[in-house]
């Protein structure tokens, strides 16, 4: 029977804490981590751990982040370059198809502005003015 939702993952290069020590993930694999363990002194004993490396299971990692037991301290920053920035910069700006609708839609709003302030097209809540009333009014 499948999960009913996707395990928790950790990017690669999370840094992260577990139980009082920190980690960081280097691979991601198919329902597993690699992650690296660094070095822990453990406050009570003074007994040192050296860096290890192990493997942990997406839902371990599920089961600890909701119950609080992860700490995420840092997440990976995507490397900078200029050509990801110009990227970026061309994403914001809109097409010319997005300034042709806008600009028609500014048109329709405009005409329908215009209708109402001539009477043409009546407002709620004020009575509709009758051709006649428009005789006087110049066009």
């Amino acid at each position: 029977m499948a999960a009913p939702f996707r395990a928790a993952s950790l990017a690669v290069g999370t840094q992260f804490r577990l139980a009082g020590r920190d980690a960081t993930c280097l691979q991601e694999l198919e329902d597993q981590l690699l992650i690296a363990w660094n070095v822990y002194t453990d406050p009570v004993t003074g007994e040192v751990t050296p860096p290890t490396t192990d493997m942990i299971r997406m839902e371990d990692v599920s089961r600890f982040s909701r119950s609080g037991e992860l700490e995420i301290i840092s997440l990976p920053t995507p490397p900078a370059s200029a050509a990801s920035h110009q990227e970026r910069i061309a994403l914001s700006r809109p097409d010319s198809g997005a300034t042709a609708r806008a600009l028609y839609r500014q048109s329709y709003n405009d005409a329908v502005e215009e209708l109402v302030s001539q009477g043409v097209i009546p407002v709620r809540g004020v009575p509709p003015v009758s051709p006649d009333s428009l005789a006087g009014v110049e066009r």
